[in-house]
């Protein structure tokens, strides 16, 4: 994920001096990207005692649409920030490795 693609910080705040300020398609899949990518972590980190990390294998990121509707606006920015916030999700989710 590159700075552009977020529109914002490289860590997810708001954006500082000189960059855009995310749009509010993509704020809303960032918080239900992160919400779902933080459940798939947890679950993940569950499923043995070792834990397998696995955000790549994820079938959410290849969509990125779960929640979207028309009226939030493009559906190209809302899956940047689903995936965005999934994968900041995720980690928070699973944990250190």
């Amino acid at each position: 994920m590159t700075r552009a693609e977020f529109g914002g910080s490289s860590d997810g705040t708001a954006p500082t001096s000189g960059e855009r300020r995310p749009t509010p398609s993509y704020q809303a899949g960032f918080a239900k990207g992160i919400v779902e990518g933080r459940d798939a972590g947890k679950a993940d980190r569950g499923l043995s005692a070792s834990g397998r990390w696995d955000l790549e294998g994820q079938q959410e990121l290849e969509q990125a649409d779960s929640g979207y509707y028309p009226g939030i606006g493009p559906r190209e920015e809302y899956q940047t920030g689903y995936r965005a916030g999934f994968r900041l999700g995720y980690k928070e989710g699973f944990g250190p490795r």
